[in-house]
């Protein structure tokens, strides 16, 4: 992979392979799957877990940086991939895998970027003013 000044430039592939540099597993898998939304669905699914057991922290965090870092100038497939890939899984998640009280436990652990993207993917989902994982839980009530 050429080395790329501009976020904007980036293919949905380059980003699997920087997210991917994270877990040897990951870029296992997507090698052998070669698709991009099954495996960054299942990377999200993975972060849930690792967070509701208290467990790689240290990947974690620089996972979440690494993506952060892809949302400064990112092209629209990188908001997708991002946004409909990794945090529509993590959230789809986070209702099974937390307490009433813990929906929101993943906002402290992302940035400015990501947690903007977080909150505007569950608003689309889930309706206008609807932008906390707890909101969500208490409109299934």
């Amino acid at each position: 992979m050429k080395n790329k000044t501009n976020q904007s430039e980036l293919t949905d592939d380059e980003v699997m392979a920087i997210i991917c540099t994270h877990d040897l597993n990951w870029k296992i898998a997507w090698r052998e799957e070669g698709i991009n939304y099954l495996t960054i669905a299942s990377i999200g699914h993975e972060l849930v877990v690792d967070v509701s057991k208290n467990r790689n922290k240290e990947r974690l965090l620089a996972v979440l940086a690494t993506i952060e870092n892809l949302l400064v100038n990112p092209n629209q497939d990188t908001i997708n991939l991002i946004g409909a890939g990794l945090f529509e899984a993590m959230q789809n998640n986070v209702l099974d895998y937390f307490n009433s009280n813990e929906m929101d436990i993943l906002d402290s652990y992302l940035g400015e970027k990501s947690l903007k993207l977080w909150k505007d993917i569950i608003e689309g989902w889930h309706g206008s003013g609807i932008r906390t994982m707890q909101q969500v839980y208490d409109s299934l009530d």
